[in-house]
């Protein structure tokens, strides 16, 4: 395919999602269609329009979790230009929007498994910003940031994903948006880490996303409290009549007299319905606020406690939305499975989530590996997704969030998508020893030690 200009142009009518333009719209006539297709009755005919190819990269990567940032600082430092898109004006996801209290479920943080993951756990100690597991997620967005800019990766921020344009089983332009207007980035090879797959639902398109049918989720809110003193090193469980049918936690914060407070709560919608997302938003942080007015009179070291931060959304857990090539099991952890195309390993047990408790699966005690194919998207051939979660197969209410695998994770898929663009391969057809090679140089665990 020939090679697109910077000041080229998209034809809007070969995109397969559009959105309406600013200013006045010629509406044609309306035309009724079935409800399944996004639950709208009618639509209107928008007529074609153009929209500027404003980057050119080779490898795109689309997210704001550890994992995106590994990725594109993996890539980048492999020799190929490098765009990171995120929708906050800061980086980290879960570990600095989603205030997680931890970058690990153990007190210690483990070492020698992720170079990159390494690299900001080393950054934070030495920002004093780092007790334990426990972080400063102020700092850590500095240290992200620094990070991408000493890796040459280009940021882009406060930008949304709206579309795509392919061509046959590959996607070639991302359409965002952000203050400046509706644009298009060209890229080889495309890394999907939003938690909601942006990229590949934006490319399946309604006839394939069924958004009709509403699904169990876990809509999860978190709170700094300032003022609060907690005694115990790890996750206290709440309880209470005014938890009916939720969880909450109480975690110890890095810094003095800081806490966390974690409500999860069961809801049943469709990640394409905002008018849900955002009633289940408000009711959460009404409950929050209720939580905390209990937790005052109740416990005297809250006494004084307020919010001093909320998470900036709720995290709604939708279950796997991409179609991978491999999923882990449940029984893969157990056994502590090897994998010939192994790029990870996981020695933390995935959460569970039952609709009312959570649960922990078992993990052998030498750890699991990640296969390869768990980030190849299955019916898109230059995409890899690193998800901040990683789903089990035998258990769509069980994952791993560990942030040291995610962002493992990450740092391979942008290793393996760097070596596709110098390479000229597919991603399927990668030398994957050369991958687990390059892996291990970059300082990061690819085999199970038994």
């Amino acid at each position: 395919m020939m090679r697109l200009a910077v000041r080229s142009f998209l034809l809007a009518a070969s995109l397969s999602c559009t959105a309406a333009r600013a200013g006045p719209v010629e509406v044609g006539p309306v035309h009724s269609l079935p409800s399944a297709w996004h639950g709208y009755e009618a639509t209107i005919r928008q007529e074609a329009r153009l929209v500027p190819v404003a980057y050119e990269t080779d490898v795109l990567v689309v997210g704001d979790s550890l994992g995106a940032v590994a990725a594109a600082v993996s890539a980048a430092r492999s020799g190929v230009s490098v765009m990171l898109v995120a929708e906050f004006g800061f980086l980290g996801g879960d570990v600095t929007a989603g205030l997680r209290p931890s970058l690990s479920s153990r007190e210690i943080l483990p070492q020698g498994t992720c170079g990159v993951f390494d690299e900001i756990a080393t950054a934070l100690a030495n920002a004093e910003a780092l007790d334990g597991a426990r972080h400063d997620p102020e700092k850590l967005k500095i240290v992200l940031d620094e990070l991408c800019t000493a890796a040459s990766v280009k940021l882009l921020l406060h930008t949304f994903v709206t579309g795509v344009a392919l061509e046959s089983e590959a996607i070639t332009h991302v359409i965002v948006q952000n203050k400046s207007g509706r644009q298009a980035i060209r890229a080889q090879v495309i890394v999907d880490a939003t938690t909601l797959a942006r990229v590949v639902r934006a490319a399946e398109g309604p006839e394939r996303v069924n958004v009709a049918e509403p699904r169990s989720a876990v809509c999860t809110l978190r709170a700094l409290l300032a003022n609060a003193t907690v005694d115990a090193e790890s996750a206290v469980p709440l309880a209470g009549e005014h938890l009916v049918g939720d969880k909450a936690l109480l975690y110890p914060a890095h810094g003095i007299r800081r806490a966390v407070l974690e409500l999860r709560r069961p809801v049943r919608l469709h990640p394409s319905d905002p008018r849900g997302l955002a009633r289940e938003e408000g009711r959460s942080r009404r409950q929050m606020a209720r939580l905390l007015d209990a937790l005052r009179r109740q416990d005297p070291g809250l006494a004084d406690a307020f919010a001093a931060n909320l998470s900036l959304t709720a995290d709604v857990n939708f279950g796997p939305l991409v179609k991978t090539v491999k999923r882990l099991t449940a029984q893969d952890l157990r056994r502590g499975e090897w994998f010939r195309d192994s790029v990870a390993v996981t020695r933390s047990a995935a959460v569970g989530w039952s609709g009312r408790d959570l649960w922990e699966t078992e993990v052998a005690q030498c750890g699991c590996e990640v296969p390869f194919r768990c980030l190849l998207a299955r019916d898109w051939q230059n995409v890899l997704v690193a998800p901040p979660r990683l789903f089990l197969r035998d258990s769509e209410r069980a994952w791993l969030e560990e942030p040291p695998l995610i962002a493992a994770l990450g740092q391979a898929a942008g290793t393996a998508a760097a070596m596709a663009v110098k390479s000229g391969r597919p991603l399927d057809r990668l030398d994957l020893r050369a991958l687990q090679q390059q892996l291990e140089r970059e300082g990061q665990t690819v085999r199970v030690r038994r």
